[in-house]
């Protein structure tokens, strides 16, 4: 699937991720649309489709799960980070979610 824009994504939801609150939609999103100050990573599930939500990663290929924008940058050793716990919350949009979302 080719990467939208962040103002095109419709189906944006909260979500906390390794007790890092941040937003989460199932499209690819073109990363040089992201707003300033926001960071995106994607969502690899695990190879044997028994775990949507497997590691959190700058950029996912194959096995793609969706994209989550936070307010903070992420370390990732080796590249990544495995999702130890994960929630999705209510829906919202972008636009709310910034004016909302104060950390």
């Amino acid at each position: 699937m080719k990467p939208i824009s962040v103002k095109e994504a419709d189906d944006w939801r909260k979500a906390t991720i390794n007790g890092i609150p941040m937003l989460f939609t199932d499209y690819r999103i073109d990363r040089s649309t992201v707003p300033a100050g926001i960071h995106a990573y994607d969502i690899r599930a695990s190879d044997d489709a028994k775990n949507d939500f497997a590691t959190l990663e700058p950029c996912v290929m194959a096995n793609h799960t969706g994209t989550v924008l936070a307010k903070r940058y992420i370390p990732m050793l080796d590249g990544y980070l495995p999702i130890v716990e994960y929630g999705l919350e209510d829906d919202t949009t972008l636009d709310e979610w910034l004016d909302g979302y104060n950390e």
